[in-house]
Order: C-alpha cells, then structure tokens, then sequence
C-alpha cells in the first residue's frame, strides 16, 4: 500500500476529477478517479476547512463516529475493476479493530480529511488506473491548481447540467446556490 494524498480536485468535461497522488516522492504516477457533485464539495470543503451551517452527510457521519467512541484509522482503496474503485475504511473502537466498511473512494476519501485518517492505495489499483506524468512534471512539479471554491464547483456543474439539458439537475443545484447564499 502507498500512502498517498489529494493532489488535486477539478472540474473535467466528464464531471469531477480527484487525482491521488504518492505522499511522498516525486509523483511519477497519480491516480484519476472521477467523482459525482456531492462528493466533489464535500471533499472541497474539507480541504479548504469549510464548515456549512448544517451538517452534510459526511460531517454527519464523523459526528457519528465520535459519538459512538470509533475512529477512523485509515482508508484503503485497494481494488481498481473495469472502471470502479472500491475502498475500505478501518475503524477502531476503544483500541480493538472492528471489521472494515466496504466505501466508495469518494466518500471514504471525504471522511477521511475530516478525521485525519490516512488514505492507502494499492500499488496495484495505481499501476491498473493511474496515470503517469512526464518526467519533468515529476522532478519539478508545478503546484496544482487550488481546487475549484465549493460554490464555483457548484455554478460549473450548473452550467454543465443546462448545458447536456439535464435541468432537474440544474434546478436541484439551483436550489443549492440559493440555500447557500441564504446562510
């Protein structure tokens, strides 16, 4: 397992893009996983340390953890088949190990960055899924763009849902922009 960060968050023609990357090292190889809109702003503000004034479901969950006295030790994505990740979460209650949660990357990466938990990749879901960069990239990285503002985040998949005529979609982020100025 490689012990690896969020290098980065963005928006793509596909819909949101999570790239992972190797803690430590040059990133010769990052892993692209693409990631829907709910998922996409709770990661946003994690790492931008953003709270909103109700709780999302990730800030619910955490919540829920600490309540019930377990703690997230570390997040595993461990499996890359076809086209989708699978993740694990390893939880611990009182020091004793409790059977790990099967998650989806997204949340399970969401989760994390609230709890601190460290986030483990197999070598082999970033050699079958990742993607390499140049070798100039990896000797003299540039620094990656700062992820898109929660509420930027929100107007482009707006824009998008109008865009392919998904206006249910565009509607319910619609009432999101709202919502959110209202607070």
């Amino acid at each position: 397992m490689i012990e690896s960060i969020v290098g980065n968050l963005s928006l793509s023609k596909n819909g949101f893009v999570l790239l992972l990357r190797p803690r430590s090292g040059p990133a010769t190889r990052v892993l692209p996983i693409l990631i829907g809109v709910a998922e996409a702003q709770s990661i946003a503000l994690a790492l931008a340390r953003k709270a909103m004034p109700r709780p999302m479901t990730h800030d619910l969950m955490k919540h829920l953890l600490d309540t019930f006295g377990a703690t997230l030790e570390q997040v595993q994505i461990e499996r890359f088949e076809g086209k989708t990740f699978y993740a694990q979460l390893t939880l611990t209650r009182h020091g004793d190990a409790l059977d790990p949660i099967d998650a989806r990357p997204s949340d399970a990466i969401a989760l994390a960055l609230r709890c601190g938990a460290t986030i483990f990749v197999a070598e082999e879901v970033y050699e079958k899924g990742g993607v390499d960069m140049p070798l100039d990239s990896a000797k003299h990285p540039k620094p990656p763009p700062p992820p898109l503002d929660p509420r930027r985040q929100l107007e482009e998949e707006m824009k998008k849902a109008i865009q392919e005529e998904r206006y249910e979609d565009a509607a319910r982020i619609r009432d999101q922009l709202k919502e959110w100025d209202h607070h």
